[in-house]
């Protein structure tokens, strides 16, 4: 014989081929546990109050199950071997929508329809706040992952200003240590390659104050730098411009 399972705020309920329920079993009464079995149910993970249920049809001569849900089926298929099918919707499942308040009240597990209302009510609201909850957790497992890559990319740009600060050292080593500011230090060498375009306003121009650019244009002047050709100066400048951009 056929049965159809139908699940609901409230509890999973079985109805035979004449959409008449033959079998239900409803969640506890505390509404975080209730929560919890939905969850596993909407999910598609085992539940044991469905394996409940089954075995108690089978003893009663039902061998095969019809489903609204193809993921709750192939769990409890995985446990029990059942056999089923899918139907979305299924009549027994529309039958049981269109008089649910009828069916679960005569069960006489609730008193009357605004206890039963009240239930589904702190059901919905339960659901509710942990949606948003796991909303907001992959908000912010999104933003840490968003800041572990802004910090893998600033330790990459402080590699890069680091071997540009050495390769350079050797043509200007004075520049080091009158720009310590990565960012200022790659504008400068960008704009201005050669240490006789170190000129007062040039420097002022890279975001440096009077005092110290008249210190940098006259350690250019007289830099104790060994002499780079213009051939590697410009790959360095290409290489800070590629890092500054």
């Amino acid at each position: 014989m056929k049965a159809s399972i139908v699940k609901s705020p409230v509890g999973l309920f079985a109805f035979n081929e004449e959409n008449k329920m033959i079998d239900y079993i409803l969640f506890s009464r505390e509404i975080k546990q209730a929560v919890e079995i939905l969850k596993k149910l909407l999910n598609g993970d085992y539940v044991e109050q469905l394996c409940i249920m089954l075995k108690n049809l089978k003893k009663n001569n039902y061998d095969f199950f019809i489903f609204e849900d193809f993921r709750t089926a192939r769990s409890i298929q995985e446990k029990l071997g059942i056999e089923y099918s899918i139907e979305n919707p299924s009549q027994a499942g529309e039958t049981f929508r269109a008089k649910m308040n009828q069916i679960v009240l005569e069960t006489k597990c609730f008193e009357d329809i605004n206890e039963l209302y009240n239930y589904i009510h702190e059901i919905y609201m339960e659901m509710t706040k942990i949606t948003i909850q796991q909303a907001f957790s992959r908000r912010d497992l999104l933003l840490s992952q968003a800041i572990l890559a802004f910090d893998d990319i600033d330790k990459i740009i402080n590699l890069f200003c680091n071997r540009l600060r050495e390769w350079y050292g050797y043509y200007f080593p004075e520049l080091d240590k009158f720009i310590e500011n990565n960012n200022i230090y790659l504008k400068t060498i960008s704009s201005h390659i050669k240490r006789n375009n170190y000129t007062i306003e040039n420097v002022m121009a890279m975001g440096v104050n009077q005092d110290k650019a008249l210190q940098i244009s006259s350690l250019a002047s007289k830099s104790m730098g060994t002499d780079i050709n213009k051939k590697d100066l410009n790959e360095i400048q290409v290489f800070a411009k590629e890092v500054y951009n």
